[in-house]
């Protein structure tokens, strides 16, 4: 008898469960409390949707049409020892937006983003070319190159360093001491990488 009521009981609650909830799902305040909030859910995926479409299109965009250059030194550059001096590397090997200029020896930026840059620089037994990498005259790094102790044989230098820049910083090398850099063997690169 016991278990007989309780599960009459417990199909009694089950029934009236389910008419309550059919109550709340047909009243009219909470269909319009669902569909505001479809709503909203829609509102915010068509704004996802939107943010990702151009995050897309500007993605194809530098994919389609990368940023890069590559610069020589034609000939062997000779300045004085002790005198700052801007390295022109003057020949081109390649540059995509011409964005650098090889009577100058700038490299401006066409669009914002972290960008690399490589230079090396071959300097002849008992010479040196100390350089600096300088983003809108500040500097952001060196390379070392010093041979002044050795007899014989070339000392070839290679610094590389990514920097986060803004549409048309400039960006160049200059000696810090350097009186050598041998011609067609020394270079400076840039790339956008993002």
């Amino acid at each position: 008898m016991l278990v007989t009521n309780i599960v009459a009981l417990g199909a009694i609650v089950v029934c009236h469960g389910h008419k309550v909830q059919r109550l709340l799902v047909t009243s009219p305040q909470f269909s319009n409390e669902r569909m505001t909030h479809v709503e909203t859910l829609i509102q915010n995926l068509t704004a996802t949707v939107q943010q990702l479409t151009q995050r897309l299109a500007t993605i194809e965009k530098h994919n389609s049409n990368p940023v890069y250059f590559s610069a020589y030194l034609i000939n062997t550059l000779t300045p004085p020892r002790d005198r700052q001096t801007n390295v022109v590397y003057n020949g081109l090997h390649y540059d995509s937006h011409k964005a650098y200029n090889p009577s100058t020896g700038y490299f401006t930026a066409p669009v914002s983003g972290l960008y690399v840059f490589s230079w090396e620089n071959l300097t002849a037994p008992g010479k040196l070319f100390d350089t600096e990498l300088l983003v809108n005259g500040i500097r952001q790094e060196v390379d070392n190159c010093n041979n002044e102790g050795a007899s014989a044989g070339y000392l070839s230098c290679t610094q590389v360093l990514p920097v986060k820049l803004n549409a048309g910083d400039l960006v160049n090398i200059r000696t810090i001491y350097g009186n050598y850099a041998h011609g067609g063997w020394s270079s400076f690169s840039g790339w956008l990488v993002h």
